[in-house]
């Protein structure tokens, strides 16, 4: 049971081609917000929703040096 292995595939493609738009946290934020707004509901993903998945995508780029 449960959601299939490669449920986000798609959604996380889409992120991944714009991480060299991303420079602080609140890109990475918008970034987020922007992409599973526009596969999903968009209601469900505003800013504030995706602030706490956003901050922690910034830090693992910052942490692994894709930005500084």
């Amino acid at each position: 049971g449960g959601a299939p292995m490669d449920e986000f595939d798609q959604e996380i493609a889409l992120v991944a081609a714009r991480v060299r738009q991303i420079r602080t946290e609140a890109d990475s934020v918008t970034i987020l917000s922007a992409v599973f707004s526009e596969m999903f509901i968009p209601g469900d993903f505003i800013l504030e929703r995706c602030a706490d998945p956003g901050r922690e995508l910034f830090e693992e780029l910052r942490n692994t040096g894709f930005i500084q």
